[in-house]
């Protein structure tokens, strides 16, 4: 009990801002059968992200989503993604993403931090505009970094790219 009070107050002092859950979303897209390209969606975004783009040093993104909110239009190859092969939920149900800075570029942000996935932990920079409260960045990884899939490259592409929009609660 003492261990929530003492995180509760500590993202309150951090100025953390709540993820609006039926906004945020994790779009991807991925080539099949090389000729085909199946789109994508994960939801059930939560977490904790404290984001002032004027105090970046203090901004810090810990989300996560939830792998059974996978959702590609075709319930067999929902359900199918799930299982071991793929993202393998039972042993791995989210996918998270925790930063470790939050840097200014030109007209746009970086985030640097590790991304999770199936066990898996890779660093990676995920460029990101802010504007009206949304958090919105594009990234391309390699399936095969996380383990995702067989190793073959025809009947599922080997890069995804993913978008990712948090979009936060005033």
């Amino acid at each position: 009990m003492l261990r929530i009070l003492f995180f509760l107050l500590t993202v309150n002092m951090l100025g953390a801002q709540s993820i609006d859950i039926a906004a945020s979303n994790v779009n991807f897209n991925v080539s099949n059968m090389a000729f085909n390209t199946v789109n994508g969606t994960l939801g059930e975004m939560k977490g904790l992200v404290v984001f002032n783009p004027l105090e970046l040093a203090d901004s810090k993104f810990e989300v996560c989503v939830d792998v059974e909110s996978i959702k590609t239009g075709n319930k067999k190859r929902d359900e199918h993604l799930l299982k071991e092969d793929f993202f393998d939920v039972e042993n791995y149900p989210e996918i998270c993403y925790s930063s470790s800075s939050i840097l200014k570029k030109e007209n746009y942000f970086e985030s640097k931090g590790v991304l999770k996935m199936k066990g898996i932990e890779k660093e990676l920079v995920i460029p990101f505009a802010f504007e009206n409260e949304s958090l919105k960045g594009t990234i391309e990884i390699d399936r095969f970094d996380f383990g995702i899939g067989g190793k073959g490259g025809f009947m599922v592409g080997r890069n995804v790219e993913i978008t990712i929009e948090c979009v936060l609660k005033e």
